[in-house]
């Protein structure tokens, strides 16, 4: 008896989707290693605007800090699924949400060094690395998505004017989560959506 009919359709669907995925893992550690250089960077630039010098003392003896630096960040980072998000459809409400886990960062490293008696920054410092790893993770996550938008919008208008090839997509809901759907499904030539319902008249 046969238990599975594979078709060539379903065959090209499911390659389809395996390159979609590799193609999210890359973009996300792509996200993740510029994230790193973020939290490094912010980590410097707080020495080097509180004490206004370009590679002070108190910077160099810190070093050790780093790797702590880079596992506590970039696992609060992951575990709280900042990166589970559509670059893409970025808004401002999912921005916010990054205020909470930056200073849950700051706050595990604080611990870190007092737990294991390493060398303290001055109380100024932590304050500044905050707001300066908060507006760098904010600003590399907004050129992330306006740079993934105007490549995906030249692709569309590469495909203008062409049959649609894509799957016929129909959205349920009409409500935002429809309406962010919509967006990213649009600037996705694997889709052609032909309708959205919802059960909601209003």
């Amino acid at each position: 008896m046969i238990k599975y009919i594979f078709s060539a359709g379903a065959f090209k669907a499911r390659l389809r989707s395996l390159k979609a995925d590799r193609t999210l893992i890359h973009r996300r550690l792509l996200m993740l290693g510029c994230d790193a250089f973020v939290l490094l960077i912010g980590f410097w630039s707080a020495f080097a605007l509180r004490l206004n010098q370009f590679w002070p003392l108190q910077f160099q003896q810190a070093l050790p800090l780093l790797l702590p630096l880079l596992l506590l960040g970039l696992a609060t980072l992951v575990l709280s699924r900042w990166y589970r998000g559509l670059t893409r459809t970025t808004g401002s409400f999912s921005l916010y949400g990054l205020l909470p886990r930056t200073g849950l960062i700051v706050f595990l490293l604080f611990a870190y060094t007092s737990l294991f008696s390493v060398i303290q920054p001055p109380r100024s410092f932590w304050l500044l690395f905050w707001g300066l790893i908060t507006a760098g993770l904010i600003v590399s996550r907004i050129l992330a998505r306006d740079l993934l938008r105007l490549r995906l919008e030249r692709l569309q208008q590469l495909l203008q004017g062409a049959t649609p090839t894509g799957i016929a997509t129909l959205i349920y809901g009409a409500g935002e989560a429809g309406h962010r759907l919509l967006q990213e499904l649009q600037l996705d030539a694997r889709f052609n959506v032909v309708a959205a319902v919802d059960d909601d008249p209003a």
